[in-house]
C-alpha cells in the first residue's frame, strides 16, 4: 500500500528477478492512469490497482490480503503537493488494520520518521525499514574503509540475478548439519561463498511492548481496539541474520543460506 518514488525501481527489481508471473496488488489513492503508465513496462508482474484508502478494513479484505505472502506499507504521497510530506500515522493505521485481519500476515513497513518505529513495533509488524541510520555509516566508510561502500553498491545493484547476494533454501539432506559442512557444499557445488544465515524467529508480545512513549492518540486507539475487539496480536515471525558463525554451528529448518556469487 502507499505510493512514492521507490515503488517503480522496486517493481523493476522484482520484475527483473522473476522467472514466472508474480501477482501484485497496489492499494492507494493515486490516479489509476498514473499507476497504469508507471507499471505497464513490467512483463513478469500481474499488477492490480485498487484506488481506495488502505487504512480501511473493507478495502484490505477486498484485496484478499489474508491470502498474500507479503504485505508492504510505504509512505503515501498520493494526492500530495511536491512540498508536502506523507502522514505516517497512515502507515501505522494500515499496518494495524492488516494485523487485525490476520496476525499471520507478514507486514513490512517503510518509514521516514524514526518516531513511528515504536508504534509499528506495538502493532507487531514483522520488519521495519528505516534508512536514515545507515547513511552516516556508509558515508564514514568512504573515509575509514574505502571500498566498502562500493562493495555494497556492487552487491545490491546487480541486475543479473545469477550474481550478488541471494537467500536460498538449504537442501534437505544438509538440514541439521554444521556450518563447516554447509559452507563446503556451497563452495564446491554452487561455486558460491556462504556468508551466513537468515533465521526465522518468533517476535515479541504486543502487550509487553506497550509503553508510554510516542503519540497518545495512536497508543490509545491500538489499546482500545485490542480490548474491544478481542484481537490477540501475539508474536509473529521475523527474520534475524547470523553472519560467519563458528564451524560447529548447527542449523535447522528455520535457517536459510545467505550466499554470494
Amino acid at each position: 500500500t502507499g505510493w512514492n518514488h521507490f515503488i517503480k525501481p522496486m517493481l523493476k527489481i522484482i520484475d527483473d528477478n522473476s522467472c514466472s508471473k508474480k501477482n501484485i496488488i497496489l492499494i492507494n489513492e493515486t490516479d489509476s492512469d498514473i499507476i497504469k503508465r508507471t507499471t505497464s513496462i513490467f512483463h513478469n508482474l500481474d499488477i492490480t490497482h485498487i484506488n481506495d484508502n488502505p487504512t480501511q478494513d473493507s478495502v484490505l479484505k477486498k484485496a484478499f490480503i489474508e491470502n498474500c505472502s507479503l504485505f508492504m506499507v510505504l509512505p503515501d504521497y498520493s494526492g500530495l503537493l511536491p512540498n508536502e510530506q506523507p502522514d505516517e500515522d497512515k502507515t501505522v493505521l494500515t499496518s494495524f488494520t492488516a494485523k487485525s485481519i490476520s496476525e499471520d500476515i507478514r507486514v513490512i513497513a517503510h518509514i521516514f520518521n524514526a518516531e513511528y518505529e515504536t508504534h509499528l513495533q506495538r502493532v507487531n509488524v514483522n520488519e521495519i525499514v528505516f534508512i536514515d541510520p545507515h547513511v552516516p555509516h556508509i558515508l564514514a566508510k568512504h573515509i575509514t574503509d574505502p571500498g566498502v561502500p562500493q562493495l555494497y553498491e556492487e552487491l545490491l545493484d546487480k541486475d543479473d540475478d545469477s550474481k550478488g547476494i541471494h537467500v536460498l533454501d538449504i537442501p534437505d539432506e544438509l538440514v541439521k548439519s554444521n556450518h563447516e559442512k554447509i559452507s563446503a557444499y556451497y563452495r564446491l557445488k554452487e561455486n558460491s561463498i556462504l556468508l551466513g544465515y537468515a533465521i526465522t524467529k518468533a517476535g515479541f508480545s504486543i502487550v509487553e511492548q506497550m509503553g508510554n512513549s510516542g503519540s497518545e492518540v495512536i497508543r490509545k486507539m491500538i489499546t482500545e481496539q485490542i480490548d474491544n475487539a478481542g484481537i490477540k496480536l501475539s508474536s509473529d515471525e521475523n527474520i534475524i541474520v547470523k553472519i560467519n558463525p563458528k564451524n560447529d554451528y548447527s542449523i535447522n529448518s528455520k535457517h536459510k543460506a545467505i550466499i554470494i556469487r
